[in-house]
């Protein structure tokens, strides 16, 4: 009896140290935090909303702490900003990152019809008589954010393809300023601060769902083909095995998946306002490229 009670001892105690051993082994460990850089969407305060139980999420995963560090677009430019593990940032970032040397390719985010994929609109009001790109010649536009490909660069381009030069042939061009320039531009063409505007594809549904405005009062002019969207990163130096966990952890993040933010416990992608990860390839960023090069924005200016 006493040998059977002391191998049952025995044997509770060599579940429990397991049990703990992998309990700890989930959780960040003392190790450096791991640095991942996201560039803000549309504000500071909406990215931090967006993306803590996305950091939560990753932790509990790899045991490692994260520290997320939030930049504006044009930042990632800086070399004093491509030295991070991780990336989420858009594609034209991205092919930034990758021809310094600073970022390979993980996964594409989705989001919506485009999956992990956006296009750029040129829109009007539907009472301007704009109806074509030609009638643009003498026209105000007003891009997004520059190095947006959904906002600047596929509608540039675009204009460029068909003949005309914005330098040249648009009475002005303009950006808005401060946070949520996407809203802002279709703003700007409702109430006729500007002729025409350069939006993502679903930023009328998206704002129309809001209540913010009725689409029906608004004519697109040009649609560009789908290119890659927002882009999650890692640096060539993140270890290989490190790595393929933060890989994997991304590709099985599926809807109802939950992570602990202080005492509150959130379903990780409503909270990111996406459906998923997908895996993504270098080549899938060769139109970026193309047009990146066509327009002269980094790195090719």
């Amino acid at each position: 009896m006493k040998i059977a009670r002391s191998r049952i001892i025995g044997g509770a105690v060599l579940v429990g140290a397991l049990a703990l051993w992998a309990a700890t082994a989930m959780r960040p460990t003392d190790q450096a935090p791991l640095r991942m850089g996201f560039q803000v969407c549309n504000s500071p305060a909406e990215n931090r909303r967006r993306f803590t139980p996305l950091v939560a999420y990753l932790e509990r995963e790899l045991g490692r702490k994260i520290e997320a560090v939030h930049l504006d677009t044009s930042e990632f430019l800086d070399t004093a900003h491509q030295h991070y593990d991780l990336y989420h940032v858009n594609s034209l970032i991205y092919v930034n990152l990758k021809a310094a040397g600073a970022a390979e390719v993980m996964a594409g985010e989705l989001q919506g019809d485009g999956g992990p994929n956006t296009r750029g609109l040129i829109i009007a009001r539907k009472d301007s008589g704009i109806q074509t790109l030609q009638d643009l010649k003498g026209k105000r536009l007003m891009f997004g954010p520059m190095l947006s490909p959904g906002g600047y660069l596929t509608q540039y381009y675009a204009m460029m393809k068909a003949g005309l030069d914005p330098e040249r042939d648009l009475g002005i061009y303009s950006f808005p300023p401060g946070a949520w320039k996407h809203e802002k531009v279709v703003y700007a063409v409702q109430y006729g601060a500007a002729d025409a505007g350069a939006a993502r594809y679903d930023d009328l549904d998206i704002m129309a769902k809001d209540f913010k405005i009725d689409p029906r009062d608004f004519v697109v002019l040009h649609t560009s083909p789908w290119v890659p969207w927002c882009t999650v990163a890692v640096s060539p130096k993140l270890p290989a095995d490190l790595r393929n966990r933060f890989e994997k952890a991304l590709l099985r993040l599926k809807p109802g998946v939950t992570a602990d933010v202080g005492n509150e416990r959130l379903d990780v992608l409503r909270w990111g306002e996406i459906n998923g990860f997908a895996a993504a390839r270098e080549a899938d960023y060769d139109l970026v490229r193309e047009m990146a090069r066509e327009v002269r924005l980094p790195p090719y200016e």
